[in-house]
């Protein structure tokens, strides 16, 4: 999981760990929370920096937590081709959406309603698959 313990990130950890996953945080070390998991300390702009380390940990599914724009979108999908099969953007962005605060909101396709079976397969970014 790239973030974890920010926002959102605790209470998704725990609802993983409930369901009995394994859970690797990949974080910038500012804070540390969940001690019994394994942690990577790095940054996440230089996310292709770890992909050695990533790939020793064959993850199933990676979930990003601090996806924020289209080059991060784009750079978290070279990073992981190759190395999982899927990964997932959860954010909280839509809720500063609504209110106009989100510089990065016309990046970031929502296809979370459009049914569309590739939505499902890949992330859109600026209408575009990454």
């Amino acid at each position: 999981m790239i973030g974890g313990n920010g926002f959102i990130g605790p209470a998704v950890v725990e609802r993983l760990l409930t369901l009995g996953h394994d859970v690797t945080l990949f974080h910038r070390g500012a804070k540390k929370i969940f001690t019994e998991l394994n942690h990577i300390t790095g940054d996440r702009r230089q996310i292709a920096d770890y992909a050695a380390g990533f790939r020793s940990l064959a993850p199933d599914v990676v979930l990003d937590l601090i996806l924020s724009n289209g080059r991060q979108a784009q750079e978290l999908m070279r990073t992981f081709k190759g190395i999982t099969q899927r990964v997932v953007a959860l954010s909280s962005m839509d809720v500063y959406r609504i209110e106009g605060r989100c510089a990065a909101a016309d990046q970031i396709a929502d296809l979370s309603a459009t049914g569309n079976p590739a939505a499902q397969k890949h992330l859109y970014v600026g209408g575009r698959r990454v």
